[in-house]
């Protein structure tokens, strides 16, 4: 599902598209952005809770989507997100539909026959040393969401809401602080 409509499903703002700080690619820009946190919050979910962030990995050499879900995958399941196997479940869902929003963003998720894997909900973040083929594009960043599939589209809704951010998205494309990056993502 591309970005645009997913933030038409989740009610999100989204506006004209604009250049950010990230070169070689266009974000949109919400038409009215939220004034403060309660309004944000509003906005977006009535969840409160904030995401976990089980790794942060930036400058992630991999060559191809297949190896960068497989490590996504990996990942998830070495920080006790997920049983082995959900590595397996990421791949096996990116094959049937491709989780590429645009923008050069990616959000692996998997099958929800495999939700028993799950030991509870989080996300890894991934960004790529070189920008690497995705269905015929350029993903630069990637977060892997481990949660149930009832729970699957209000996580990709605060995900879209967090892209949509000029200034979170400036940071999740530049920042060499693993930290900055999780505090935006656990703050989704």
């Amino acid at each position: 599902m591309h970005i645009s409509h997913l933030a038409k499903r989740c009610e999100i703002p989204y506006g004209n598209i604009a250049e950010t700080s990230f070169p070689a690619y266009r974000f949109p820009i919400p038409q009215r952005a939220p004034k403060n946190a309660e309004e944000r919050t509003k906005m977006m979910s009535t969840r409160q809770s904030a995401l976990t962030v089980h790794a942060v990995h930036l400058d992630v050499k991999v060559a191809s989507r297949w190896e960068a879900v497989a490590h996504l995958g990996a990942e998830l399941e070495r920080t006790g997100a997920a049983h082995t196997g959900y590595a397996d479940s990421l791949v096996a869902r990116e094959r049937r539909f491709s989780t590429y929003l645009g923008h050069g963003i990616a959000v692996p998720h998997a099958l929800h026959t495999h939700d028993y894997l799950l030991t509870g909900e989080g996300i890894v973040f991934a960004r790529f040393a070189t920008p690497i083929p995705w269905d015929d594009e350029e993903v630069s960043i990637a977060v892997a969401v481990a949660a149930p599939a009832s729970a699957q589209v209000e996580i990709l809704c605060r995900l879209t809401a967090t892209f949509l951010n000029p200034g979170h998205l400036d940071t999740l494309a530049t920042s060499a602080d693993p930290t900055a990056i999780a505090r935006i993502l656990q703050h989704t």
